[in-house]
């Protein structure tokens, strides 16, 4: 389970790069003020990748106590958001069943990204149905917010 949850991360974080105007950037050339704000939010963060983007953020593509996390900081260091890549084991019940009385009979997820903002947190659930994929978007107490077909 964790091979697939490291496959969609790396899938994802490449897709983000190669069509969202990102850049890779050396370890160096990263703003110290932007560096260190990663370093105090995650101070076990180790095989850091930085990427930045046209927008004017950096997000750092890393590994913390063998959970892999990409966190989005502005040019001045401001922790905007943090991806968590999640097995859908690592899923709170609440959760969980509302993708299963969303979608009855699924039998896995594709991809589970838990998005933590300074406002709050929500879940990024992909599933394949027959003729589609289908992102939904969900709070912490389980309800759905948002469901959009990515793929058909």
């Amino acid at each position: 389970m964790k091979t697939m949850v490291l496959k969609m991360a790396l899938i994802t974080s490449f897709m983000v790069v190669c069509v969202a105007g990102y850049a890779q950037v050396e370890e160096g050339a990263v703003p110290k003020k932007v560096a260190d704000a990663l370093n105090k939010k995650y101070p076990k963060a180790n095989d850091v990748d930085w990427v930045f983007s046209e927008t004017g953020t950096y997000t750092a593509n890393f590994f913390e106590e063998g959970d892999i996390k990409e966190a989005t900081f502005d040019r001045n260091g401001q922790w905007l958001e943090t991806l968590y890549f999640l097995a859908e084991t690592d899923l709170p019940e609440s959760v969980d069943n509302a993708v299963k009385s969303s979608y009855p009979g699924l039998e896995y997820y594709d991809s589970v990204v838990m998005v933590e903002k300074p406002d709050g947190k929500y879940y990024l659930i992909t599933v394949e149905t027959d003729d589609a994929y289908q992102k939904l978007k969900i709070d912490v107490n389980g309800k759905v917010l948002k469901t959009e077909t990515v793929l058909e």
